[in-house]
């Protein structure tokens, strides 16, 4: 089974673009999103529930793969961690 994953982009503050993909076919995807969170609650929310696993891509940087589940239902506290994670990974030393 193909993982879908959801690349979330950021075009400026408060303006973010979602994408799924399944394997290289897009699914679903929006323009005008307010943050990380609501990217995450509207992708997960259009996958089909046989959908259990979902990876997540955030400005071009793998942030990992979480349950579908959690997006819908943890989103903000899975945007904080993808936010910190990175920042860290990005910022200079």
């Amino acid at each position: 089974m193909i993982t879908p994953c959801v690349s979330i982009t950021r075009h400026k503050a408060g303006l973010y673009e979602w994408t799924v993909t399944l394997g290289q076919e897009s699914f679903d995807g929006d323009v005008g999103d307010s943050s990380i969170s609501s990217c995450l609650t509207s992708a997960a929310n259009g996958l089909p529930d046989e959908i259990r696993l979902v990876e997540v891509v955030y400005r071009a940087v793998h942030m990992g793969t979480f349950e579908r589940l959690a997006l819908e239902h943890a989103a903000e506290d899975i945007a904080d961690k993808i936010a910190t994670e990175y920042f860290a990974l990005t910022s200079s030393n």
